[in-house]
């Protein structure tokens, strides 16, 4: 179906093919759309405090 997801996936969840999915070499560059920095984190995740999430288009 060719949707590429990041991390790699055994199962696409568009198409439900699973196993013999190929795996594809990205540039490494891409644009930043949105981004944060979280500081109050969730349970969990204290010690990593703070981190940046954020969406980027390949």
């Amino acid at each position: 179906c060719e949707n590429v997801y990041f991390p790699p996936r055994n199962l696409c969840p568009a198409c439900r093919r699973s196993g013999d999915i190929q795996e594809l070499q990205l540039s490494g560059k891409g644009k930043i759309l949105s981004y944060t920095i979280i500081r109050t984190p969730p349970e969990g995740f204290e010690h990593y405090v703070p981190y940046a999430v954020a969406i980027i288009r390949l």
